[in-house]
C-alpha cells in the first residue's frame, strides 16, 4: 500500500524530542542510531507502543545484512503489507549501512513510504561511506547517542523523586560517574537503589555501597590518584580490581592502554567525533580523556603509558614475576625508584 510522497528533508532529532514527534504522527521512516542502547531500545517501545494495535500480527524484524541481497525483496513487501486488526504496522531494520549501490534497491521505501507502516531502523553506529541514510527522503534521524551529563543527573533525580526517594544532586552525580554516564546501567541501577531506599533517602554512602564502579571509572580513579600522588587511594582501587577479575598483567596492560589512549587523544588534530572514529572509542570517552589529559600533561603521559607497557613485555619475556613487575612500576611511579 503505497503512500504519497512526503519529501522532509532532513530532520534530526534529540531523544527527548521523539514523543513530541511521535504524537504529530506524520513521520514515517525513523533513523535511531547512537552507541546508548536505552535509548534506541526505548524509541523502539515507544514507537510500537504508539502505532501497533496486534504486535504478533504486525511488527516485523529484518537484519541490515539481508537487505543487500534477496532479502531486499522480502522486506520492501513487508513494508507495504496491510496491517491487520490495526491501523498501522511496524517493520524494523537493525544495522542497515548500505552503499549507494545496495540502497538503489530499496530507495523506493523511502521515496513513497507507505502511510500505514512505520519504518525503523536502528543503528549503534554511523555508516561508513557510503548511503548516508540521514540525507534520504522521509527520514528523521533520532540522535541515540551519550545524554548530556546535567541531563542524565537530572533523569537520576527526577527518577528517584518520583519513586518516594531523596537524594541530592551531588549523590545522584556520583552514581552517573560510578555508571560512566552509560543509561542502560544506570536506568537498571536506579531501581536496586529504589528498592534499597527503604527510609526514602540515599547518601553518598549508600552509592559508595551499592553500585560497582565501572571499569572505564577505575581506571578513570587510578589515574587519577597517580596525578595527585595519593598512593593509599591509589593501592585500595588496585587491590580492588585485583579481586575483581584483574590479575597483574591485565592490571598493568589496562593502564598503558588508558594512558596511551589519554596520549592518543589529547594530540589528536581531529574533533571528538573523528578522534573517536578513528581509536574506536566512543565520543563522550573523548571528551573525557581529553579533560584528563590536559591536566597530566603529554610528557608524563608518555613516560606513564611506555612504564607499564615496558612491565608487561618483561611479564612477557619472563624477566620478572608479575607481583614483581608491578611492585616495581608501582615504586617508580610513587617513589621514583
Amino acid at each position: 500500500m503505497k503512500g504519497k510522497t512526503v519529501k522532509r528533508g532532513v530532520e534530526s532529532l534529540k531523544f527527548t524530542a521523539l514523543k513530541e514527534d511521535i504524537a504529530q504522527g506524520k513521520t514515517r521512516i525513523y533513523l535511531l542510531e547512537g552507541e546508548e542502547a536505552y535509548f534506541t531500545d526505548r524509541g523502539v517501545e515507544m514507537l510500537r507502543s504508539a502505532f501497533v494495535t496486534e504486535p504478533t500480527l504486525n511488527y516485523a524484524v529484518f537484519e541490515g545484512s539481508a537487505l543487500k541481497g534477496s532479502g531486499a525483496e522480502d522486506f520492501i513487501s513487508s513494508v507495504y503489507a496491510y496491517p491487520f486488526l490495526s491501523e498501522r504496522r511496524m517493520v524494523r531494520v537493525n544495522n542497515f549501512y548500505p552503499t549507494e549501490r545496495e540502497y538503489e534497491r530499496v530507495k523506493k521505501v523511502f521515496e513513497s513510504p507507505c502511510e500505514s507502516t512505520v519504518l525503523v531502523i536502528v543503528n549503534t553506529k554511523g555508516g561508513k561511506a557510503g548511503a548516508d541514510l540521514k540525507k534520504k527522503p522521509n527520514v528523521a534521524f533520532v540522535d541515540c547517542g551519550k545524554a548530556d551529563e546535567e541531563d542524565v543527573v537530572k533523569w537520576i533525580f527526577i527518577t528517584l523523586k518520583k519513586a518516594g526517594v531523596r537524594a541530592d544532586a551531588s549523590v545522584c552525580r556520583t552514581f552517573a560517574e560510578y555508571c560512566s554516564f552509560s543509561m542502560s546501567r544506570i536506568a537498571m541501577e536506579t531501581q536496586k537503589l529504589i528498592a534499597f531506599a527503604v527510609d526514602g533517602s540515599l547518601s553518598a554512602g549508600d552509592i559508595e555501597e551499592l553500585v560497582s564502579r565501572d571499569s572505564d571509572y577505575k581506571l578513570y580513579e587510578l589515574t587519577s590518584a597517580v596525578a595527585r600522588k595519593n598512593y593509599s587511594q591509589y593501592v585500595v582501587i588496585m587491590e580492588d580490581m585485583l579481586l575483581k577479575g584483574y590479575d597483574e598483567m591485565s592490571f598493568l596492560s589496562a593502564l598503558g592502554n588508558y594512558y596511551k589512549n589519554l596520549y592518543d587523544c589529547l594530540l589528536s588534530p581531529l574533533s571528538d567525533a573523528e578522534t573517536g572514529k578513528a581509536l574506536s572509542m566512543k565520543e563522550y570517552a573523548v571528551k573525557k580523556n581529553r579533560e584528563q589529559a590536559r591536566k597530566i600533561g603529554k610528557d608524563v603521559l608518555q613516560e606513564f603509558f611506555s612504564l607499564f607497557f615496558r612491565a608487561a613485555n618483561d611479564i612477557k619475556n619472563g624477566l620478572l614475576s608479575p607481583a614483581a613487575a608491578l611492585a616495581a612500576t608501582n615504586a617508580k611511579i610513587f617513589f621514583s625508584v
